[in-house]
């Protein structure tokens, strides 16, 4: 019998360092082929809630960004 994927959340979880120059100007996220709903968190905030596969999206992280990050 066939998994039904849509009847499931499927969560994707990984961890970066930031930019040795983070400071020095704005750091963008930029994201391609995220499912048609998806919902985006960096370090527990809130990113990005998309509607549209056929989008691309650009965020600016400037303000979350830490040492260590923990993108969802």
């Amino acid at each position: 019998r066939p998994l039904d994927l849509d009847d499931c959340d499927w969560w994707f979880r990984t961890t970066f360092a930031a930019p040795f120059d983070r400071f020095a100007g704005p750091c963008r996220l930029g994201f391609d082929g995220l499912a048609t709903l998806a919902e985006v968190w960096l370090n527990g905030e809130a990113l990005l809630t998309t509607d549209n596969m056929f989008r691309s999206y650009v965020v600016d992280v400037s303000s979350l960004l830490e040492a260590e990050n923990e993108l969802t």
